[in-house]
C-alpha cells in the first residue's frame, strides 16, 4: 500500500509517507541512513525483505510488546482480525499526450476543502448498501 509507483520497492519518499501515516513523524536523514545500513536496499530503495526486516527489528526491540505493531497495522487500515476494513487501496493510471514531464503528488483530500470532503463522503455512502 505504500509502494506508490508500483515498482516493488519503497523509495525514501514512499517510506517517509508510510512513516508519517503510521507514526506521525517524518524520517530524518540519520534514520534513513540506519535503514540503508541495516536492511536490504536495491537501487537506493527499500526491498520487501528490508521492509519486513525493519518490522521484525521493531518487534524485537519491543521485547514481545505488540502495542506499537498494532498501532502501525491499524493506521494502515487493518482491524484486530487483520482485515483491511479502514482503507481502500487502488491503482491509478494516468496518460498524457502533450506533457513529457508530468508529475503527480500525494496530497490529502483536506486540500480540496469542505466541498471535496462532502463529495467524497457522498460518493462513498452512495456505493455502500
Amino acid at each position: 500500500m505504500a509502494d506508490l509507483d508500483g515498482n516493488g520497492l519503497l523509495s525514501r519518499s514512499e517510506f517517509n509517507l508510510y512513516n508519517v501515516r503510521t507514526s506521525g513523524e517524518e524520517v530524518a536523514d540519520e534514520e534513513w541512513e540506519v535503514v540503508e545500513d541495516n536492511v536490504e536496499i536495491k537501487k537506493g530503495e527499500l526491498t520487501r525483505k528490508g521492509f519486513v526486516d525493519l518490522n521484525q527489528m521493531e518487534a524485537d526491540d519491543n521485547e514481545g510488546d505488540t502495542e506499537d505493531l498494532w498501532v502501525t497495522l491499524q493506521s494502515m487500515g487493518y482491524n484486530k482480525e487483520l482485515i483491511l476494513d479502514e482503507a481502500c487501496p487502488f491503482l491509478m493510471e494516468v496518460y498524457t499526450e502533450d506533457c513529457s514531464d508530468a508529475e503527480l503528488r500525494v496530497t490529502g483530500i483536506k486540500d480540496g476543502g469542505s466541498a471535496l470532503d462532502s463529495a467524497v463522503c457522498q460518493s462513498v455512502v452512495s456505493k455502500v448498501g
